[in-house]
């Protein structure tokens, strides 16, 4: 298969009309093609290195991306599951769904699945043609491919909102390995930080640290993805980016929503060792702590990559101000 014949199959992509549909998609649904945009994005950043693309290693960066075109063309109240498009992408020509050991995939089952739970019961996940995964890895024939999707099945406007989005996409994937890079060095370089925007820096960090902490709160360990690769925390600076503007990987850790809250406001403090200490009034009436209070004592859940670790100075600033560790 050539260029052209895999151009004409993105053009020929069989999409539902609906009337929850606008002008931006012209009337049609948006899945395929923005799960291919996707797709595309991800073999050229090469998180995506084979033709295999499996539901349990790449769906929650595959989910972001499809999430981010997603809310740039359709309503708030509108919302998709990853799963949908991954399923029935198994009716185009160069998408085959894998199945598990023993189990088969019809026609009739791709059209009952629409969640990635339901995916996970019967498929691997799907195999692009090699050809095809091909020419994704050259990046003029990315460009041709991805020209075609975004000209073929989006108005003027959208195209023009895609692209954007594409773009600052790239820009937060890049901030996002510039910290690792960084880190890795053990040198600060804040030189480059004014060229990024709030969005950007803010999106960049938390991809990073929530990336090396691998989705786990470092104070009380709940890890949470959802099937579609939503996870569970927030990736939270240690001295504040107000105070510090320091975005470093070292100046962050992955906290629960709890966590989080109780780590900026004082309730729950670290001393030099790493320790977590909890103050001691929230046990006062009428609070009801829940499982904060156990946390005093435990030492914090960190990577396992030492240079990715939080530098004891900077937890200096949260000691002072709240006087907790």
């Amino acid at each position: 298969m050539t260029l052209a014949q895999y151009c004409s199959q993105f053009q020929k992509i069989r999409r539902a009309n609906g009337t929850a549909f606008s002008d931006l998609t012209l009337k049609k649904a948006p899945h395929k093609p923005l799960l291919l945009l996707a797709v595309l994005d991800m073999v050229g950043r090469k998180q995506i290195t084979s033709p295999f693309i499996s539901i349990a290693d790449e769906m929650t960066e595959l989910n972001a991306l499809f999430g981010s075109f997603w809310h740039k063309l359709m309503p708030v109240t509108h919302t998709s599951s990853i799963g949908f498009p991954f399923s029935k992408m198994g009716n185009e020509p160069f998408w085959h769904l894998v199945p598990l050991p023993d189990k088969t995939v019809t026609k009739e089952l791709i059209d009952k699945m629409s969640t990635v739970s339901q995916l996970r019961q019967h498929v691997m996940g799907a195999q692009l043609d090699e050809a095809l995964f091909v020419l994704m890895q050259d990046a003029q024939s990315r460009e041709t491919l991805i020209d075609t999707l975004i000209g073929t099945h989006f108005s003027p406007e959208a195209q023009a909102l895609l692209r954007a989005e594409m773009g600052e996409q790239d820009t937060i994937f890049q901030y996002s390995l510039e910290l690792e890079q960084q880190a890795q060095h053990k040198v600060r370089d804040s030189s480059s930080v004014a060229k990024y925007t709030v969005q950007v820096r803010d999106q960049g960090f938390r991809k990073a640290v929530v990336r090396c902490y691998d989705h786990r709160c470092a104070m009380c360990g709940t890890r949470i993805v959802t099937p579609e690769g939503y996870t569970a925390v927030d990736a939270a600076h240690i001295e504040p980016w107000s105070v510090s503007q320091n975005d470093q990987i070292t100046n962050g850790m992955a906290l629960c929503k709890l966590c989080h809250w109780a780590f900026d406001t004082g309730v729950v403090g670290v001393r030099t060792d790493f320790s977590i200490a909890v103050a001691r009034q929230i046990g006062h009436m009428p609070n009801a702590p829940g499982f904060i209070p156990t946390l005093a004592g435990r030492t914090l859940i960190l990577p396992k990559e030492v240079h990715l670790r939080p530098k004891p100075e900077n937890f200096e600033w949260h000691r002072k101000t709240f006087s907790v560790a």
